[in-house]
């Protein structure tokens, strides 16, 4: 729930909020995803317009670190080790190096989680759909 509710306050602070309809959780990958898209699409607003794009760069590095960038690296060691379809491995893969780099261009500091630890259960992997749910 600290998670959720730090996510929410997070999108809060730049007037936005989940949409109901879509059941999505706040802290799900692609709700976190969307708002990382709306960060960057602001900063790309703010440097068009020639105003300062410091508060959407701190606001993606801050999320980065705090949320996404935290335990998908965790989560794309686990999936490897269970030998994922080819697809879901390049896409973890892709994602991982994806915000290793975001992070890494905007300067995080990253304390990564154990999955396991956080959610106090394994990630169980199954060979007819990768990421049970």
């Amino acid at each position: 729930m600290k998670t959720m509710e730090e996510a929410i306050r997070f999108y809060e602070h730049f007037g936005l909020e989940t949409a109901q309809a879509t059941r999505e959780l706040p802290d799900h990958l692609a709700t976190e995803l969307e708002f990382l898209h709306f960060l960057t699409f602001s900063e790309a607003e703010a440097l068009e317009t020639g105003t300062d794009p410091g508060s959407f760069r701190r606001a993606q590095r801050d999320f980065l670190a705090r949320h996404p960038g935290r335990w998908v690296p965790d989560l794309h060691e686990r999936v490897q080790q269970h030998d994922p379809m080819a697809f879901f491995g390049e896409l973890i893969r892709a994602l991982n190096d994806f915000l290793a780099f975001e992070l890494s261009s905007l300067g995080a500091v990253v304390e990564q989680i154990d999955l396991d630890q956080a959610a106090g259960t394994p990630l169980v992997m199954n060979q007819n759909y990768p990421a049970d749910r």
